[in-house]
């Protein structure tokens, strides 16, 4: 429970006092008209407000998950019994993307370096895989 505490805290706001010291030195003539170094010494603190949206944004999604909650999940319906099937579809005849496929491919060196070099000056956009020759 205190870490809920701390939560709400952080969203309701929470007082910051921040302290500045400065220190510098300065020429100051003395009572005998010497020119002497001083060292001053300035202190500042600035008191305000802050809010962590964070918390805010965590409560809300927790409290009112219907209208606050993240939407990034899938809900499924249907016959328990029966499968979901899932389809996708791919133009395997679409150039660019077999190329595309094969130089991901060769990145990770599922094609061998025999096999790239054998394709490699080819033109298969005119559907004869024959080089320009």
């Amino acid at each position: 429970m205190r870490g809920i505490t701390n939560i709400q805290r952080a969203a309701n706001g929470y007082d910051v006092v921040k302290t500045r010291t400065m220190t510098e030195q300065k020429p100051v003539k003395d009572a005998a008209g010497a020119t002497i170094m001083a060292t001053i010494t300035t202190t500042t603190e600035e008191k305000s407000r802050e809010f962590a949206w964070q918390a805010q944004a965590w409560l809300l999604e927790r409290r009112f998950p219907n209208h606050w909650a993240r939407r990034d999940f899938m809900e499924w319906s249907g016959d328990p019994e029966k499968p979901i099937k899932i389809g996708v579809e791919i133009n395997d005849h679409d150039p660019l993307r077999m190329a595309k496929l094969i130089a991901a491919f060769a990145d990770v060196q599922l094609i061998p370096p025999a096999v790239i070099e054998m394709i490699e000056g080819k033109d298969f956009t005119s559907g004869n895989g024959q080089g320009p020759d």
